[in-house]
């Protein structure tokens, strides 16, 4: 099955570079604290399972158990917790990579909208 891996970074130095001509800012570096995954799923969308780091509360970020929660969310389709607010634009620019790289407009975000699973009896 193929996917598509992405890590989310917080922080780094902000730089300029020139792309067609045009000045464009970006940042450089930053400490991993998230990570996407996209993963088709087999009715052929793609679903995007995400993870992110909770620093504050003293978290450290650890790749491999990152990727697990992000892959078995991509892979289920649907999870209990909705996606972070401080996720949900770099989320819409990976799925625009995700559109290009799977060649298909039937892309999910898994915990956002109609994914997210609300726990029985609760009102």
């Amino acid at each position: 099955m193929s996917e598509l891996i992405e890590y989310v970074r917080r922080g780094g130095n902000k730089k300029f570079r020139k792309i067609n001509g045009r000045r464009k800012q970006g940042t450089s570096g930053g400490n991993k604290v998230g990570v996407f995954v996209a993963m088709k799923d087999e009715n052929g969308g793609v679903n995007i399972g995400w993870s992110l780091c909770h620093k504050k509360a003293g978290d450290s970020f650890d790749p491999l158990f990152g990727y697990n929660v992000a892959s078995g969310r991509a892979k289920r389709g649907k999870t209990k917790t909705p996606i972070a607010k401080s996720l949900i634009k770099k989320a819409d620019q990976f799925k625009g990579r995700v559109a290009r790289y799977f060649k298909t407009d039937n892309i999910k975000i898994v915990g956002a909208g109609s994914t997210v699973e609300t726990l029985e009896g609760a009102s």
